[in-house]
């Protein structure tokens, strides 16, 4: 039997499209991520407003939990994060600020959630 989660009044996911669509999503290593996470482009983050209930930093730490983790083992709040990532990266992607994005803060925050723009989309 599959475990629902509902995501809106109309939505509703299973727990494997969920984790689908974050692995999607999530274009960089829990190597990568912690290291950027410590990074003094990842503390600029940290002084811009927040746009989520949670800071981009701790959105990162969550993600890094979330990929070290076997899919069996992912607990109700990993699949929480989840769909937070899923609903918060996409969102902002639609933000794409014009010009070089290399140094911007909004590359930074994707980053600090585990996005990075600059990357070449994964291949199916």
């Amino acid at each position: 039997m599959l475990h629902l989660l509902k995501l809106s009044k109309t939505v509703v996911k299973t727990k494997d499209q969920i984790y689908a669509e974050f692995r999607d999503l999530i274009n960089m290593g829990s190597g990568e991520l912690g290291k950027f996470l410590y990074s003094k482009e990842s503390k600029l983050v940290d002084a811009e407003p927040m746009e989520s209930d949670i800071s981009a930093r701790k959105a990162g730490d969550r993600t890094i939990k979330i990929l070290r983790k076997k899919r069996i083992e992912l607990t109700k709040g990993n699949f929480e994060h989840m769909e937070r990532v899923i609903a918060y990266i996409p969102k902002k992607l639609a933000e794409r600020p014009e010009g070089d994005i290399t140094d911007s803060i909004w590359r930074y925050t994707l980053m600090s959630w585990g996005h990075d723009p600059l990357k070449a989309p994964k291949t199916k």
